[in-house]
C-alpha cells in the first residue's frame, strides 16, 4: 500500500504538510504504523485509498476541537477529503491539551474553471444544476458554482 510520511517539528508546518498530503489522497488510518507520534517532533503516516469514503458535513463554518491528538487528525482529514478548506493562522496546537483548527466547509468540486468553460451550453447547465440550480447566464453560474465548492473566495 503506497504511503506518506508527515514529519516536522512545527505544528503549523506539521498541519500544512499533512492536509495536503491528504488533498493528494492519503488518508489517516487507524493502525500502530498510522498512529501520531506527538512528541518535539510530529510524524504519521498517511495512506493512499482510492476508495475510500467519507459521509459530508454540513456546508458553512467549521471548527475541529479535540485534546486526542489522532481524534484530532482524524477529522480534520475526514473535513478535507469532503471539501473544507481550513485556516492555518487559527491552528492552536497544545501538546497536552486542546487542538483547534478553524475553516469552511465546501462542496467538493467536480469541475474546474476550465473544465466548466470547455463544455457546451447542455452539459454545462446539467453538470452545475445540481451545486447552484439553473440559470441563463452562463458566467454568473460559473462564478456561482466557484464560490459554492471553495474555488474561488
Amino acid at each position: 500500500m503506497d504511503s506518506i510520511t508527515v514529519i516536522e517539528t512545527n505544528p503549523f508546518l506539521f498541519m500544512q504538510e499533512f492536509i495536503t498530503a491528504v488533498q493528494n489522497g492519503y488518508f489517516v488510518e487507524n493502525t500502530n504504523a498510522g498512529h501520531i507520534s506527538d512528541g518535539i517532533l510530529k510524524e504519521i503516516v498517511l495512506y493512499k485509498n482510492e476508495d475510500k469514503e467519507f459521509e459530508g458535513i454540513d456546508l458553512g463554518e467549521i471548527t475541529i476541537m479535540e485534546r486526542n491528538t489522532q481524534a484530532f487528525l482524524s477529522q480534520v482529514c475526514h473535513a478535507v477529503a469532503v471539501g473544507a478548506k481550513f485556516d492555518l493562522d487559527s491552528l492552536a496546537w497544545d501538546s497536552v491539551g486542546w487542538k483547534v483548527l478553524k475553516g469552511t466547509m465546501y462542496l467538493k468540486p467536480d469541475y474546474t474553471k476550465e473544465q466548466l468553460s470547455e463544455m457546451d451550453w447542455e452539459t454545462f447547465k446539467a453538470s452545475v444544476k445540481p451545486v447552484v440550480g439553473t440559470g441563463r447566464d452562463r458566467n454568473l453560474l460559473t462564478t456561482r458554482y466557484l464560490f459554492a465548492t471553495g474555488q474561488q473566495e
